[in-house]
């Protein structure tokens, strides 16, 4: 409860940047710019619901990333 009262909640997006390795960030780009851009979120992140656009384009371990870890907004 003290992370969560610190950092806020978890969220449900990744960036491109840190989340995908060279390979998967060039379909990551591509549906990053085909969406209208939130000001709610910064400009190089994807929330999960667009990531399961290109899911199957990705590589094991960004699929791996992208299923299994979750986000602070705070960073760790």
């Amino acid at each position: 409860m003290d992370l969560l009262a610190t950092y806020g909640p978890v969220v449900d997006w990744h960036s491109i940047e840190q989340c995908f390795c060279m390979n998967c960030k060039g379909p990551a780009r591509d549906i990053a710019k085909r969406r209208k851009m939130s000001n709610k979120l910064p400009t190089k992140v994807l929330k999960e619901e667009k990531i399961s656009e290109i899911f199957s384009e990705l590589c094991q371990k960004c699929q791996e990333h992208c299923s299994s870890y979750t986000h602070l907004p705070g960073g760790r």
